[in-house]
């Protein structure tokens, strides 16, 4: 132990002392009355005043040890005494479970003792900063959001023991700073420790959010291992929407470093890197839960309420359905159709559609809703043309309405450019911004929910695709292209999760009334159907439900569309 450490356990000892006796006689009122909410706010104020004090103290031993040319000791000695702060002021303890102790290679430090190693935790709550107290070794800092600095004596320290700031609204900033710091690693054998969600869960139940790439970008930049750190649920010691803080102790386990040497430093090979390293943290999350509803850390399914506060399936056992292009004809209809049934939750997406017309849908989609039956409907903005803005949407919905049992990939755009009739006049970026909207959002969306689908052995995917998508259509062969791209994918998906309760199709309208999308007069159009008029977005909205009630139904692309085409 160096001497400033000593020195920061003795002052922060005397400080401990001052504060013991009103901590004290929280907890026994809150014994006596056995009313968590009597203990909740008190030791919301202990914590935050334990954190507070170990920052004024961080922020002067991290000057000091800087002086001394060892400032990357500077959070590894506060977090050790924030560890032992934390026990006095709130009763919260954790202990650390590494298997790796003792195994060739490692010795007594175990795998924890890997450096340079960037470690990944899950994220749960504003009590994992304590984790950091448990779990850090000398000479590994953090990354923090870039506004914390900002934060009078917390900013300080971190400017101080080396934190490293990220902006994640800028991502050529925080690709910069994940550059610099691989760099800094390996020059100064130093460790980083990243919540790989990115921002807090606040799950009652064990799983974790979509992982950001940002640390396992940096390991891989880096050439040094990834640690997977996983914290048993706590849901029944730390609760802010049941108004639970009690004292108790949790596990925090420690898995076995994973070697980045031999992976790509290319987009897809990371994002699936992330990937795999969630699904690793999540099975280990999930076999550490029941130990920890037995032992009353978290809470039992039953108890739990939601996520995020939501009425969300613990609650009313709904399904939840995301909605892409929510506000056109098609979209607005399938909402409606959902909401009649009662049985489901809706998030639905927008990109440009003003407050009013939200609240128009939302208002209708109300009216819709069975009397006596409470339904969540969310909206959910983004921009489909962005892979970037996918993901966001993704992230979005999990977090505010859960996980997706139904996906209805309904968004489309022609581009503006409609009734082609020469190649030429589609320029090539037209092309790819076509398939990049009305196949590839589709496609990655898909990847990203059909995790949690072939977790709970259900799932219904379903594109809306077009009869250009069959036959070249009237739009322009940049739409028929992007929707005739849709169906090869749809057969090959299809097969590959029929096994997994998972039914994947698409459905080709014709001509739909209400649609932006359709060249030249309806009187024009509605005489080359066979029934003589135009579908109805009500139409396309009926063999969407089908599709979702009859699960002997997949890998199919059905023509809705007025008898034109014989398939």
């Amino acid at each position: 132990m160096s001497w400033f450490s000593a020195l920061a356990y003795a002052v922060l000892g005397f400080l401990s002392v001052v504060f013991v006796t009103s901590h004290l006689t929280t907890l026994l009122v809150s014994l006596s009355l056995a009313l968590p909410i009597v203990s909740y706010y008190p030791r919301l104020l202990a914590s935050f005043t334990a954190l507070f004090l170990c920052a004024i103290y961080g922020t002067c031993a991290s000057g000091a040890l800087s002086l001394f040319g060892h400032g990357e000791l500077g959070q590894y000695t506060t977090a050790r005494a924030f560890k032992w702060t934390m026990l006095v002021f709130t009763g919260v303890w954790m202990v650390v479970e590494d298997p790796g102790v003792g195994k060739e290679g490692y010795g007594e430090k175990g795998w924890l003792g890997t450096r340079p190693a960037v470690f990944v935790g899950n994220h749960q709550s504003e009590l994992d900063v304590l984790v950091v107290g448990h779990v850090f070794m000398p000479g590994t800092v953090v990354t923090a959001k870039s506004s914390l600095k900002y934060v009078p004596v917390l900013g300080w320290f971190m400017l101080l023991s080396k934190t490293v700031f990220l902006d994640r609204k800028n991502a050529t900033q925080a690709s910069g700073a994940l550059g610099s710091a691989g760099q800094q690693m390996k020059k100064n054998r130093q460790s980083v420790f990243m919540f790989a969600e990115g921002t807090r869960s606040y799950f009652d139940h064990p799983d974790l959010l979509p992982f950001k790439s940002g640390a396992f970008r940096l390991a891989v930049q880096a050439g040094v291992p990834v640690v997977p750190v996983v914290v048993e649920p706590y849901s029944n010691l730390l609760n802010s929407k049941k108004k639970i803080f009690r004292t108790g102790t949790i596990r925090i386990k420690v898995l076995k470093p994973i070697e980045t040497v031999s992976i790509s430093s290319e987009f897809e090979a990371v994002r699936k890197f992330t990937d795999e390293t969630r699904e690793i943290m999540l099975r280990e999350l999930k076999g550490m839960a029941e130990a920890a509803e037995k032992s009353g850390v978290a809470l039992k399914p039953h108890e739990a309420m939601g996520m995020n506060g939501t009425t969300g399936k613990s609650t009313h056992n709904k399904q939840l359905v995301l909605i892409t292009g929510a506000t056109g004809g098609i979209g607005k209809a399938t909402a409606f159709a959902f909401a009649k049934t009662g049985s489901y939750n809706l998030a639905l997406h927008y990109h440009s559609a003003s407050t009013e017309t939200r609240s128009q849908l939302l208002s209708e989609v109300k009216a819709a809703t069975p009397t006596n039956t409470a339904i969540e409907t969310t909206f959910f903005h983004a921009d489909l043309g962005s892979f970037e803005g996918v993901r966001r949407l993704h992230d979005d919905v999990t977090k505010q309405s859960g996980d997706v049992d139904i996906l209805f990939n309904n968004a489309g755009s022609t581009l503006s450019h409609s009734g082609m009739k020469s190649l030429a006049d589609v320029p090539i970026d037209v092309f790819e911004q076509s398939w990049r909207v009305n196949t590839g959002s589709g496609i990655l969306l898909t990847q990203l929910c059909l995790p949690y689908m072939e977790r709970t052995g259900y799932g219904r995917v379903i594109f809306c695709s077009s009869v250009a998508g069959l036959t070249g259509g009237v739009v322009g062969p940049h739409y028929a292209s992007s929707k005739s791209a849709i169906h090869g994918f749809v057969h090959w998906l299809a097969g590959n999760v029929a096994k997994k309760g998972i039914t994947v199709n698409a459905i080709a309208p014709a001509l739909i009334e209400e649609t932006a999308m359709l060249p030249g007069g309806n009187e024009e159009l509605a005489a080359r159907v066979p029934v003589g008029r135009l579908g109805k977005p009500d139409e396309i909205a009926d063999t969407v439900m089908w599709m979702v009630r009859n699960g002997y139904v997949t890998n199919k692309v059905i023509a809705v569309d007025g008898g034109m085409y014989p398939c």
